[in-house]
């Protein structure tokens, strides 16, 4: 990582300005044809960092090294990275680079915005105002006005702009109105720029300010031109002062020791933060507690080799924490809800466990716990997850009655301030955030953003939610308003930010910023993991692999040029590595071969619109095909033995999946069979018939290629093992786990009885010890290699912001349907 020698930006004089005949919302990144011909195109974060820089020095060559040091201040990128920037301001442009209207490349040297630009000022003015700048046309300077001769002494005859100018402006004078302190877009003299007043967004109490602050801006600089050279000297009129575009407050990290820290939990001022520390021991976690500060911290339960205490929740009144105390013992996993005293001391048993993997949340009277939990049998035992109520004095859990679907997933509770709601996130890939009485009842949904969600909290006045959640550049934290159902993104640059929670003025989360990378090794021979190879060469992440049936081709997921998109290689030609353009790629499950290596399946975004779709892909010709799925939202596809259908995993309703199986030999395609509660699902090659998985369950199942006769043949020794699941030439494969090996490469059983395994099946290799979760893995069974995606250990910090860094004049991006 490098610092950066260039100095922070001007703050720019609008949030939209027109460029040619194309508008830009620069908080939107959002790039829409002026004449709302067609849909805007959304531009990654550097795109538009690129395209401001461009538009600073409009009519400039701006150099390759300068808009690098400029967009990438603290990191080492290649020159693709600016590359595909440029690419992807052209596309959304509507741009040739070879007869460009745009962007010029200047060659081996840099780039020039050549196009015409006006800021689009947002400002409510009164009529005649508004009338009064809508009349003034486009000036160069003052300066050049006075030089083209006397006749620019009649108003009505002269070409002005009303200049929106950084503040720092005040202390100029017109003779120093020079390239540096112009507005954006003003730097070169000989091109016609307009800032344009739009009555859009000041507030009731702004008006008359900015009404006088723009009439009083025209008349001085028609003074000023009118003066002629004797007053070119004089001090330059106050700017007019618009409101500037939403300027993220930056992050700060108090917790960034060399071990990951995870699971913040303040207490009820805000002052203090509990958390979960991973030392260096793997088989280990403990809870540590310090001030929101960047302080020295200190252990409130200590290390113990084989026993993990997390998700720690601090009580109301600030006395006590709860949390999740797992132990191993023997070959048993024993889990149970814990409390310690916030000072230290000895923790007490309150009951057994709810699902560990979400957090508890206090009722405000300190009575109770609200966590989510799987049924049992007893209670009509399913796959999904349901809240329920812990009671303190008795230790008994009781499920809380409310509406829910048997598949529903409800997870990360949180019990408004004043103890009236439960705010929850219903179902995982296509999630949603709903909010329940407390005391149970009909759920409400809050949002329709169908995404993946990484905690949420309340504000502590009740009237909005803070959270995590995957958008179309990342993962982003969010502010809810729960009255209007606004929401607006805090999104920092490059930073993951995750598990929100909130207190007094304060917002804890945790900042992730692992790397992970391709590793290729062989299933034979010890410790395999440990002999495996890097793929590639990056600074970049690398995940989600999937090598072709003929052990050449590998496509994945990467952030190499600086924006996530899917790759292509062909690992005989190592100089082949190259880019699809058209899809974001959702990084949930690697991408699907057909069985002659011709084709693949993925599911993304298309840039423009941003709706999830399938995407059928011609690798050798660089084709991408948005494929017709009818009614549904793809979460994960795979190819059918028969060449006429597909299987699509996608959302039935409310985020909740299913197997579809389609008949794709004419539209609209027609659906075959259907199997609920699917979360991935995949072709055995060898064994025919079909196999998949579901969320929150440890078992595989086996379907005929009909998706007749489901019926359970096999089960994985850790949960989230499920998602290893893969399908080669050979037959179904896993990468379980066992007491004594961490990574084990197994062959799914393929047992024809229809009563599920009890235990996984045993005959396999242990490949050493990996990461306890792998991002992504495929197999070649022709050379027997695994290819899979490995995430670092370290990346895991606690950071801290005001609750007023969301702020109320960001953008809004979505709003409740």
């Amino acid at each position: 990582m490098r610092k950066s020698s260039v100095p922070p930006p001007r703050p720019l004089p609008a949030d939209r300005i027109r460029i040619g005949r194309r508008i830009v919302e620069l908080s939107l990144r959002e790039i829409a044809p002026a004449d709302g011909g067609e849909p805007p195109m959304r531009v990654t974060l550097k795109s538009i960092g690129v395209l401001t820089a461009l538009v600073e020095d409009a009519g400039k060559l701006v150099t390759r090294d300068a808009l690098i040091e400029r967009v990438w201040p603290t990191t080492l990128p290649t020159d693709d990275v600016l590359t595909q920037a440029i690419t992807q301001l052209r596309k959304a442009l509507g741009d040739d680079c070879d007869r460009p209207q745009y962007i010029q490349t200047v060659s081996k040297q840099g780039y020039r915005l050549i196009a015409p630009i006006e800021w689009l000022i947002e400002a409510e003015v009164d009529s005649a105002t508004a009338a009064a700048v809508r009349s003034v046309d486009a000036i160069e300077t003052p300066a050049d006005a006075v030089a083209a001769g006397s006749a620019s002494t009649n108003p009505a005859s002269v070409s002005a702009s009303v200049i929106a100018s950084n503040p720092a402006t005040n202390r100029e004078t017109n003779r120093d109105l020079d390239a540096a302190h112009r507005p954006f877009g003003v730097a070169s003299l000989g091109r016609r720029v307009r800032a344009i007043v739009a009555p859009l967004g000041t507030s009731q109490r702004q008006r008359p300010v900015v009404a006088f602050a723009l009439a009083a801006s025209v008349v001085a600089l028609f003074a000023a031109i009118r003066q002629g050279p004797e007053r070119e000297a004089a001090a330059a009129p106050p700017p007019v002062r618009v409101p500037m575009p939403f300027r993220p407050e930056p992050v700060r990290t108090i917790v960034s020791m060399p071990s990951r820290e995870t699971e913040p939990s303040l207490s009820p001022d805000g002052a203090r933060v509990a958390y979960t520390h991973f030392p260096k021991d793997p088989d280990a976690a403990h809870l540590m507690v310090q001030t929101t500060e960047a302080v020295t911290p200190r252990a409130l339960t200590p290390t113990a080799h084989g026993r993990w205490d997390m998700q720690p929740s601090w009580s109301p009144d600030g006395k006590q924490i709860a949390f999740y105390r797992v132990e191993r013992k023997g070959g048993d996993e024993i889990c149970r809800v814990m409390a310690i005293p916030a000072v230290g001391g000895v923790a007490r048993d309150l009951a057994e466990c709810a699902d560990y993997n979400f957090p508890l949340a206090w009722t405000p009277d300190g009575t109770a716990l609200i966590a989510a939990k799987s049924l049992d049998e007893a209670q009509g035992g399913d796959s999904g997850r349901a809240l329920h109520r812990l009671d303190l004095d008795s230790g008994e859990w009781s499920r809380i009655a409310y509406a829910r679907s048997p598949e529903d997933i409800d997870v990360w509770p949180r019990v408004s301030p004043d103890g009236r709601w439960i705010a929850f996130q219903r179902n995982l890939s296509i999630g949603d955030l709903w909010r329940v009485p407390i005391a149970g009842g009909a759920p409400e949904r809050l949002t329709s953003l169908r995404a993946n969600f990484f905690g949420l909290d309340w504000t502590p006045d009740g009237r909005a939610l803070v959270f995590s959640r995957a958008g179309p550049d990342g993962i982003v934290l969010s502010r809810l308003s729960i009255a209007d159902g606004r929401i607006r993104d805090y999104a920092p640059d490059e930073r993951t930010l995750k598990q929100p929670v909130v207190a007094g003025s304060t917002v804890a989360f945790v900042i992730e910023d692992a790397r992970a990378g391709l590793r290729r090794l062989s299933v034979d021979g010890e410790d395999a993991f440990a002999r495996g190879e890097p793929v590639f060469a990056s600074t970049r992440s690398e995940i989600m692999p999937s090598i072709a049936p003929d052990g050449r081709q590998l496509l994945f997921v990467s952030d190499r040029d600086g924006s996530l998109r899917l790759w292509w290689a062909d690992q005989a030609r190592p100089d082949s590595v190259r880019a699809f353009d058209g899809l974001m790629p959702i990084p949930r499950f690697p991408p699907a071969w057909n069985a002659d290596s011709t084709r693949a399946l993925a599911i993304g975004e298309d840039r423009g619109d941003g709706v999830a779709a399938l995407y059928e892909i011609d690798p050798q010709r660089g084709r991408v095909e948005r494929l017709p799925v009818p009614d549904r939202v793809p979460v994960q596809a795979a190819y059918h033995p028969d060449p006429n259908r597909l299987l699509v995993v996608a959302e039935r309703e409310q985020g909740r999946l299913g197997l579809v199986l389609y008949d794709r030999s004419r539209e609209p395609w027609r659906v075959v069979a259907e199997i609920r509660d699917v979360l991935m699902a995949l072709p055995d090659r060898a064994n025919g018939g079909v196999v998949f998985v579901r969320a929150f369950k440890p078992g595989v199942w086996r379907a005929n290629s009909d998706l007749t006769d489901p019926r359970e043949v096999d089960r994985v020794a850790m949960q989230g093992r499920i998602r290893t699941l893969v399908s080669a030439a050979d037959g179904a494969w896993l990468l379980d786990r066992r007491p004594d090996c961490r990574w084990f490469w197994r062959r799914l059983a393929a047992s024809a009885s229809n009563a599920p395994a009890s235990a996984p099946a045993q005959d396999g290799h242990c490949l050493g010890d990996g990461p306890v979760m792998p991002e992504g893995l495929s197999y070649d069974s022709a050379h027997r290699r695994l290819y899979v995606g490995v995430a670092a250990e370290a990346g895991r910090d606690i950071g801290v912001l005001p609750l007023s860094a969301f702020d109320l004049d960001a953008p809004v991006v979505a709003r409740r349907d």
